[in-house]
């Protein structure tokens, strides 16, 4: 009856640490799946600037700046958007082609502003180009944003 008992008492602690794991398991997939966004179905452009225009609007998203910082093997795209329409933008991706000085593309940078921009409200961003070869730094002479949701 002891014997009976003492494994009464292993199962059920067993169940009980397996029920805690189960559980634990279960709040990280739902915290998960309730705060990370994953893009569905095909982007649309939603604003575009060459590197030396600011100030193109479309939809609801505006660029008003952008420079590049450059440095040995990597590029950075920096700077301001604007949420000019009445909804928040959420979900934005934004895509930095850059171009030699004959206008040729040479590569492609893609970045995710990771906050929602409310209705008239401001967000810097930042694009890394990293990684990217010796020819691709020396011929680097423009670029081109593209936002995209």
């Amino acid at each position: 009856m002891h014997l009976f008992k003492e494994t009464i008492k292993k199962l059920f602690s067993g169940f009980i640490y397996g029920a805690g794991f189960i559980l634990g398991i279960w709040a990280i997939a739902f915290f998960v799946i309730g705060n990370v966004n994953i893009p569905v179905g095909s982007k649309e452009v939603i604003a575009e600037t060459e590197g030396s225009r600011v100030n193109q609007k479309a939809s609801s998203i505006t660029i008003l700046s952008s420079k590049v910082i450059a440095r040995p093997y990597l590029i950075d795209v920096i700077g301001t958007l604007k949420n000019v329409g009445d909804a928040p933008a959420r979900n934005t991706e934004l895509v930095a082609d850059l171009y030699n000085k004959y206008g040729d593309f040479i590569y492609q940078c893609k970045g995710w502003l990771s906050e929602v921009i409310q209705p008239d409200a401001e967000a810097n961003f930042k694009i890394d180009c990293h990684s990217i070869t010796d020819e691709i730094y020396q011929g680097y002479s423009s670029h081109k944003i593209k936002v995209t949701r």
